[in-house]
């Protein structure tokens, strides 16, 4: 053979062996469908979420810094006597308060306090005292974490149902014999937190305080699958 035609057999093969993987790429996706389904549930809000600030101003930082921890320790001391309602404390900080020359005029501190229970009756009358003596932020509803878990596995479990007779009713449709699962994945969301009400300022000490009448709504919970099958035909 000479050269000239062993050169036009090796560039003819070189042009051809590119379309092989192409062609297992295509018969790797053929017959495939795509799909998705999702289960959706209201859930009854069952805890409760205070943040209250104790906050002080004063000329002299440690001056602040010593009222606010007074008024934190008064917070704790309230909480105390609920059984079964948590406090936490979250961010502390104290701010130089500056005139228009970035001269320091006073310094504020505060401290922001969690405070969380499943009595609602029990957070709301503790609201109104807690509010005696420091300024609520927020007063946010949520599904407790347990409640979270066992909600989300029930869930997984029947959006994993959807998806199987989802499968079924194409491989019907499309006249199939059965299908092959190729990949599957599964998610759940977990619902926010509800607001109920926030309050810009703490009361005075003098002031009567009816505890507010709450109402925990609910929240919504989701799992979806998603994921491809393919097919399966009888051999033409």
């Amino acid at each position: 053979m000479s050269v000239k035609p062993l050169f036009a057999v090796l560039l003819a093969t070189a042009l051809i062996l590119p379309a092989f993987p192409a062609a297992a790429a295509d018969a790797q996706t053929y017959n495939q469908l795509h799909f998705n389904v999702r289960r959706v549930v209201q859930v009854e809000n069952d805890s409760m979420r205070l943040v209250v600030r104790a906050q002080a101003e004063h000329e002299d930082p440690t001056t602040a810094a010593s009222e606010v921890n007074r008024v934190a320790g008064t917070l704790r001391e309230i909480v105390a006597g609920y059984d079964g309602i948590r406090l936490s404390t979250r961010q502390y900080q104290t701010v130089p308060m500056r005139d228009k020359d970035a001269r320091i005029l006073w310094w504020r501190t505060y401290q922001d306090v969690e405070v969380t229970g499943e009595d609602f009756k029990a957070m709301a009358e503790l609201a109104g005292k807690l509010q005696r003596h420091a300024q609520i932020l927020e007063i946010r509803f949520f599904v407790s974490q347990a409640r979270r878990d066992a909600l989300e596995e029930s869930l997984t479990r029947a959006a994993v149902r959807d998806f199987r007779a989802r499968a079924s009713v194409l491989v019907e449709e499309m006249q199939a014999r059965g299908y092959k699962l190729v990949n599957m994945n599964i998610g759940a969301s977990q619902p926010p937190p509800v607001m109920s009400m926030m309050r810009a300022t703490a009361m005075d000490a003098t002031e009567s305080f009816v505890p507010p009448s709450f109402d925990a709504g609910s929240s919504e919970m989701e799992a979806v699958v998603n994921g491809s099958i393919e097919l399966l035909y009888p051999r033409p």
